[in-house]
């Protein structure tokens, strides 16, 4: 291995996240957002790590269905966030379905 490709692998060494960072800024990115660098970071994180990506993907899944849920509660007036029981079940069997499907 030449001195300039084994330069290149320790400098992306570096750049890469861990699974441990990648999943904290997967997370900050879905709720609050993060700058251009951490969300490349993160992009190439995602890009090599099968494992990082389907949490990134559930997690903005339930991240999304609840906000959905939450707003459709305001909207209506509810004083109580909580879900009836039919709608609590068909929340379980859309994210059951759409996580086994990806």
């Amino acid at each position: 291995m030449t001195n300039v490709k084994r330069r290149l692998l320790v400098y992306m060494r570096k750049m890469m996240l861990t699974c441990e960072e990648a999943t904290y800024m997967a997370t900050k990115n879905i709720v609050e957002g993060v700058n251009l660098k951490d969300r490349m970071n993160l992009q190439m994180h995602l890009a090599a790590c099968k494992h990082c990506r389907k949490y990134y993907y559930q997690t903005r899944l339930l991240t999304n269905t609840l906000r959905h849920h939450a707003s459709k509660a305001y909207k209506q007036n509810a004083i109580s966030f909580r879900l009836s029981p039919g709608e609590k079940s068909n929340l379980q069997k859309l994210i059951s379905n759409t996580i086994q499907s990806p």
